[in-house]
């Protein structure tokens, strides 16, 4: 149960992680649309680095809570080997 508690702790942290990663690309492109005018607008170019900043957040946690429940799962089948064979 407690490998379940982490994997919400990782997802909440992500969605902390994706909304800096959105205000952060927002303010970079407004900064940079009045320090260097160009002919196209930056949110053009920051927009597409905060969704694949998220992708990627959200990548690591699920290989996180995957690597978890899979640790899980081989510390219960050891437990309940231990338990069915006491001689080991």
């Amino acid at each position: 149960m407690a490998n379940l508690g982490r994997g919400y702790t990782y997802l909440i942290a992500a969605q902390f992680q994706a909304v800096a990663i959105f205000a952060f690309c927002y303010w970079a492109g407004g900064w940079m649309n009045d320090h260097w005018p160009k002919g196209f607008n930056w949110f053009v170019v920051t927009i597409p680095v905060a969704v694949l900043g998220m992708a990627q957040t959200l990548y690591v946690v699920v290989r996180q809570v995957m690597s978890e429940g899979k640790a899980g799962a081989a510390d219960k089948s050891d437990s309940e080997r231990r338990k069915n064979n006491p001689q080991s």
